[in-house]
């Protein structure tokens, strides 16, 4: 049994000490482009974050193909059973690894002690993330930003090979570095290439646990503290 405060403490303890690892988190928006479904209109994916869902895509067969590392520095966050009603997503079958996680890692009940220890955070990050982002205050310093566009299934679409090289060339060009992504399918993308092409950085898919920062606005109901999800302690 994984507990939920203590794997947020284990993760962020990896990060002060400069231990390198990747972790890489599979929830909604993957299933619905892995298992042929769409982002509904009144979603949060849809209002929130632009998203539009396509099935048989470059991303789709991307995102297939992130679920092959075994290695015991490389972790899959994936649905627990207390927010995925459905249970056991088809998808998780091909994941190779057994080196899990959650998906909900750094939200709902850990969020707002996250959010507080992102204030301590002394490395330099390299952030991926949606290009509206860019030039805005962060609670810690920003190396480089990498922007993205809004909707990802299409630029993948048109721009796999120069998006794919671009994150190898990070990879390569850095050594001990810290990455945040927080670029939806994107970063399952970004996360498996950089770290295939050097395991020797720390690469992270926080999501929208920065989207306070970066959107100056309440976007997830984790975020509001009387909310039920900000008080759920989530379990396996």
């Amino acid at each position: 049994m994984l507990d939920f405060r203590d794997q947020l403490f284990f993760f962020l303890d990896k990060i002060d000490k400069k231990e390198n690892f990747a972790l890489s988190r599979y929830w909604d928006w993957e299933r619905l482009l892995m298992e042929g479904e769409d982002v509904t209109e009144v979603s949060q994916a849809r209002k929130q974050d632009k998203r539009k869902s396509k099935w048989m895509t470059k991303l789709w067969e991307a995102l297939k193909q992130t679920l092959d590392i075994c290695s015991i520095c490389f972790y899959y966050a994936i649905p627990c059973q207390c927010c995925n009603a459905n249970g056991k997503y088809r998808y998780m079958d091909n994941i190779k690894s057994n080196n899990f996680t959650f998906a909900n890692l750094f939200i709902n009940n850990n969020y707002q002690y996250f959010k507080e220890r992102l204030k301590d955070l002394k490395r330099d990050v390299i952030l991926i993330a949606n290009y509206e982002w860019k030039d805005k205050k962060y609670p810690f310093p920003v190396k480089e930003f990498i922007p993205i566009s809004d909707d990802c299934v299409n630029y993948f679409e048109n721009n796999s090979k120069e998006f794919i090289n671009k994150c190898r060339k990070l990879a390569k060009e850095n050594v001990n570095q810290l990455f945040f992504i927080s670029a939806w399918p994107l970063a399952n993308i970004a996360v498996y290439e950089m770290r295939k092409e050097n395991p020797d950085n720390t690469y992270i898919d926080i999501g929208s646990a920065i989207d306070e920062r970066t959107k100056g606005r309440i976007t997830r109901w984790f975020q509001r503290p009387q909310d039920m999800y900000a008080k759920r302690y989530c379990k396996f």
